[in-house]
């Protein structure tokens, strides 16, 4: 969806239309900002809950993308202009997140933001390798399930796998 593994492609959307915009990346940049503060709405591959106050991760990303002299720079240019910003916007820093990082790079790789998305994917598929190698070595499932289905009644009809009655 949008708010997830979209928000990559969100992102990267938003950074091209502020790098393409004729009044310039700076002025573009503070009127999406202002823009989304007056809206009351999120700006994508921005704000991170567990990260303050930066996220690690992104500023990892970003300095990987600064090291490569390859790169045009306008998404870095854009992103760096838009967090700029969205912290004068807001009157406080709010970090560029892992998904901000993400798009950015991958518009300086001239990746389409319509299949952004897709990279999204394919990361979570690698998340899941690495989930069944963790449950081969530590075998977690039978005991989650079987937390769940003690604490959790079935309130359905028929045969249920939780005998518990429910409670209320």
């Amino acid at each position: 969806g949008s708010q997830f593994i979209g928000t990559v492609e969100n992102c990267a959307v938003l950074l091209k239309q502020i790098i393409d915009a004729p009044e310039g990346i700076e002025a573009a940049a503070r009127a999406v900002a202002q823009r989304h503060r007056a809206e009351r709405k999120s700006i994508p591959g921005f704000g991170q809950h567990l990260h303050k106050p930066d996220d690690p991760r992104a500023a990892k990303l970003m300095a990987i993308g600064r090291a490569h002299p390859e790169f045009e720079g306008k998404y870095l240019q854009a992103i760096a202009a838009l967090s700029a910003e969205v912290d004068a916007a807001y009157g406080k820093h709010i970090t560029i997140n892992a998904t901000g990082a993400v798009g950015t790079l991958l518009g300086e790789l001239a990746i389409p933001p319509t299949l952004m998305r897709g990279f999204a994917v394919i990361s979570r598929a690698a998340g899941l390798v690495a989930h069944i190698a963790e449950e081969q070595r530590v075998p977690t499932g039978r005991f989650i399930w079987d937390l769940i289905d003690h604490a959790v009644p079935y309130r359905g009809e028929g045969d249920g796998h939780n005998k518990a009655q429910p409670q209320g």
